[in-house]
């Protein structure tokens, strides 16, 4: 039996020779045809575990997965691993068709799409800059994902008005139902033909919450802010009887790199090569040429190289050099140890150099495995590649919203229990990250106490006051919630006048008009918030 679901799952995510002593199914051959593309990408990742079913119990779902319509070859052999791994199998039931999102690791900038014949796009989000430079719309000036007329009291807005709809199973959808004009979703197409939101887009995911129908959506909205990473899940594409497949897209709100299908699973190959991926150990600056060379790391492959302060890398294996973030993403795909050839000036004069690479720092090559992992299904494999201090908030988003909340909150606490020699000072970041996600389980009281922890080992911090207020706010116990806001207000170093605005409203907002005036007379004359303070001492003389 083991043997049998070793050989169904490793079909599943297309890894080729595993099981070779295996009687080909054609279930399998249809599944290898999806991603022709990443075969190095499995092939990296060598085999499977051998408790398939322990590997796959705590699994979720997460964006690059593929879909099937019901009846379908390939859909009967997803159901078989996806009942045991996802929580949204009910969303391979439904009938659409568009693109295929291909595997990758993701939380870097960049995105890519396969589409369903075989054309790759790719493209990035561009949405619109924020902090107090939308006060002359009717949305709020620090939102970016929907509409006020739906949700209250939104943190984030894309400019779409959504409404809920009935599906044919008889359970609810969140749809786009229009765009609002001049907004991020209508701004900049997304790639040829499309733009980034469309009328009809189902959501699925927004910030990393499971968008089931608009009540749910307003729940969460307290806890999602636009941050490097941030995106947006939806499925896109037209009823369709015939077979098909249903995917996901991703919009990450993030800027940099995008590659197409192939680039991306060079480089998730090279994250999982034994050494990872290459590194040439520079700072750079814009030039028109190419990157400038403002710095050399010690003991790098550019000091081996003979490298120098000054030069001009102009390409990377002849592709011209963009910006600093493409001459990461044309090193990346290359595992240390091997040789690229670098373009460069110096002097005026063209040069070409070998530079073999040297390794990535330890902490982002872990944090890379784990998001690899992670996008596969394989939570079992992906913790064990979690070991640096940048994955606590990585485990917490990835499985905050759905069931493998236990298998996050386990690996968290193992982490404080036995830190890695890495960790050895960083514990007090595991207890905030395990905080959130007590309280996102409703165990708000152990939250609470692991802020205290934070307390105890970093000493004063103005967002740990205010996260520990968040939780009492939330809670409705005001007079503990605004103490503590006063208190991270006493310690701030900057920021702070914002943060007086913003418990200003809050004092408004539960009848505490007197302590809200007082807050805002203070900040009358000041250059920025001046014109917010006038504003909001005026709705408080009408009220």
């Amino acid at each position: 039996m083991k043997s049998k679901l070793a050989v169904i799952l490793a079909a599943a995510l297309g890894i080729a020779g595993v099981f070779a002593q295996e009687k080909p199914d054609p279930r399998v051959q249809a599944l290898k045809r999806l991603h022709p593309l990443l075969k190095e990408y499995h092939a990296a990742m060598e085999t499977l575990p051998p408790n398939i079913m322990d590997l796959y119990r705590e699994a979720f779902a997460d964006d690059p997965l593929l879909f099937f319509l019901k009846g379908s070859p390939e859909h009967e052999l997803a159901k078989q691993f996806s009942e045991r791994a996802t929580p949204s199998f009910d969303v391979l039931t439904k009938k659409w068709e568009g693109d295929i999102v291909s595997c990758g690791p993701f939380g870097e900038g960049w995105m890519y799409y396969l589409r369903a014949d075989g054309a790759v796009r790719e493209g990035q989000v561009d949405l619109l800059k924020h902090y107090g430079r939308w006060n002359h719309t009717p949305l709020s000036p620090y939102a970016m994902v929907v509409p006020a007329e739906l949700l209250k009291k939104p943190t984030a807005k894309l400019g779409v008005v959504l409404r809920e709809i009935e599906t044919d199973e008889g359970t609810a959808a969140v749809v786009v139902d229009r765009i609002i004009p001049g907004y991020g979703s209508s701004r900049k197409p997304l790639f040829a033909g499309h733009t980034l939101l469309q009328t009809g887009d189902r959501l699925i995911s927004v910030g990393g919450h499971r968008v089931k129908d608009l009540a749910g959506l307003e729940k969460a909205m307290p806890y999602l802010k636009v941050r490097p990473g941030f995106s947006v899940v939806l499925l896109r594409g037209k009823l369709w009887e015939a077979k098909a497949l249903a995917p996901l897209i991703t919009l990450d709100v993030s800027s940099g790199m995008h590659g197409n299908a192939a680039w991306v699973a060079k480089r998730a190959a090279a994250y999982l090569h034994p050494r990872g991926p290459g590194r040439i150990g520079i700072a750079t600056r814009d030039h028109p040429k190419g990157q400038e060379i403002i710095k050399i790391m010690e003991k790098s492959a550019a000091e081996r190289a003979g490298l120098k302060v000054g030069d001009v890398v102009a390409a990377v294996e002849a592709n011209p050099v963009r910006d600093a973030r493409h001459l990461v993403g044309l090193v990346r795909p290359s595992p240390a140890g091997t040789t690229v050839r670098i373009g460069l000036q110096r002097g005026g004069m063209q040069k070409t150099q070998d530079v073999k690479l040297g390794e990535i720092d330890p902490v982002s090559l872990s944090s890379a495995r784990f998001k690899i992992h992670a996008g596969l299904l394989d939570v079992r494999g992906a913790m064990g590649h979690a070991r640096g201090a940048l994955t606590f908030d990585s485990v917490v988003e990835f499985v905050e919203w759905n069931r493998s909340q236990d298998a996050a909150l386990e690996w968290i606490s193992g982490a404080i229990k036995q830190p890695s020699p890495m960790l050895y000072n960083l514990t007090w970041s595991a207890y905030w990250a395990r905080s959130r996600l007590l309280e996102r389980m409703g165990r708000w009281k152990e939250a609470i106490e692991d802020l205290d922890r934070v307390h105890k080992a970093h000493g004063k911090m103005p967002p740990l006051y205010r996260e520990k207020a968040d939780i009492y706010w939330r809670r409705k116990e005001y007079d503990q919630a605004i103490e503590l806001y006063r208190k991270g207000l006493a310690t701030a170093a900057w920021g702070k006048e914002g943060h007086t605005m913003d418990l200003g409203r809050k004092l408004a907002r539960i009848g505490r008009k007197d302590e809200a005036r007082k807050i805002f007379q203070g900040l009358v004359a000041h250059p920025f918030w001046g014109k917010e303070a006038k504003k909001n001492l005026a709705e408080l003389d009408r009220e």
